[in-house]
């Protein structure tokens, strides 16, 4: 009778599981780019966060973020991308009056893994004419080891 361990423990089958690896690897399956949502359909001011905080189970590049949002009134709003409670260079400004704007992150370096990635307001219009239903998009992959 051939037991489990007769079988992971075979030639055959470390030779069959490095292949597969190598084929992933190949393929750059795990650096298929992500989009992440942040959202907050309440209005937000400096201070708040947008709902969500990610991490992941290896270093990853941050590409872009793009943001929808209510128009803020009589001033801009901003937010700041935040690794693991540090702000970063990464700030995404919506102008007043507007309703989207986008950002380059890919001159960040690339967030090491376990560590946590959310974004900040850290400027705003007083609480009445400020933005309301943020829907900040992050996208990402692998980071190039």
């Amino acid at each position: 009778m051939i037991t489990l361990d007769d079988v992971l423990n075979s030639p055959d089958f470390k030779t069959l599981v490095q292949s597969n690896f190598e084929k992933l690897d190949a393929s750059n399956a795990f650096g298929a780019q992500q989009n992440i949502l942040f959202s907050s359909e309440a209005a937000i001011t400096a201070g708040n966060y947008i709902g969500g905080r990610y991490r992941w189970t290896g270093a990853v590049q941050l590409k872009s973020a793009s943001i929808v949002c209510s128009a803020p009134v009589g001033a801009d709003i901003s937010f700041t991308l935040e690794v693991d409670g540090a702000l970063t260079a990464g700030v995404l400004t919506v102008a007043a009056g507007t309703t989207s704007a986008e950002l380059d992150l890919s001159a960040l370096a690339a967030v090491a893994i376990g560590k946590y990635v959310r974004w900040k307001c850290t400027a705003s219009p007083a609480f009445v004419n400020t933005a309301a239903q943020v829907h900040l998009t992050t996208n990402l992959n692998a980071a190039k080891s």
